[in-house]
Parts: structure tokens; sequence; C-alpha cells
């Protein structure tokens, strides 16, 4: 990652959404705690990373000078063990398109 830079709090509402879904990514190492790596994964806020099992905390994350994560990631292979749906889920909300061309295996398209 030669063009990262670190992008340091406080975080936008949309950075730390992105942030969260970063870290449920299974094809991604997650952010974890600096103190103990067997701790539960961090988990994002406005004023940066939070351990949910100590008092550590973190404020960046590695980014893209054009654009940050969300534009890095604007699409990203997801696996739902869990999802056996095949086709396509538009999240209006959140403007992300969903397509699963195989049960469990898909894209997350953020538009």
């Amino acid at each position: 990652m030669g063009d990262s830079v670190k992008v340091f709090s406080p975080w936008t509402p949309e950075q730390v959404a992105c942030l969260k879904v970063r870290q449920g990514n299974v094809m991604i190492h997650p952010y974890t705690c600096g103190k103990n790596s067997q701790h539960d994964n961090l988990i994002p806020t406005r004023d940066g990373w939070v351990c949910p099992n100590c008092d550590y905390r973190q404020t960046w994350y590695l980014g893209k000078e054009s654009g940050g994560f969300e534009e890095r990631n604007r699409i990203t292979p997801i696996f739902a063990w869990y999802d056996l749906y095949i086709g396509f889920f538009w999240d209006k909300e959140r403007r992300i398109l969903y397509f699963f061309p195989f049960p469990t295996i898909g894209l997350r398209i953020k538009l």
C-alpha cells in the first residue's frame, strides 16, 4: 500500500459506517487491540477505535489520499456463510448494491 496515509479522527458517520463494514469483512484482517491481540476486534467511533475489552484507543486508520477508505473499497467481495440468497439486493438508505451470483459469495458495491 504505497499510497496509503493515516486518516486521523474525528471521523464522519460515513467513515465510521465503512469501518464497521470493514471490521466484519472476512477478506481483510481487522484492526485489533494494541495491548492484547486476543481481545475482541476494535470498534470504530467518531473519536477513533475503541477496544471493547480494555482502555486501548487508536485515532487513525490507513486510507488513500484520494478519497480514503470509502473510495478505495467501493467494490468489495463478501462471504455471507449464513445467507443462501442468489440475486441482487439494493440498500437504498446506504446506497449499496449487493450481488450474490452464488449462495454465500457476492459483491458489495458502494454507489
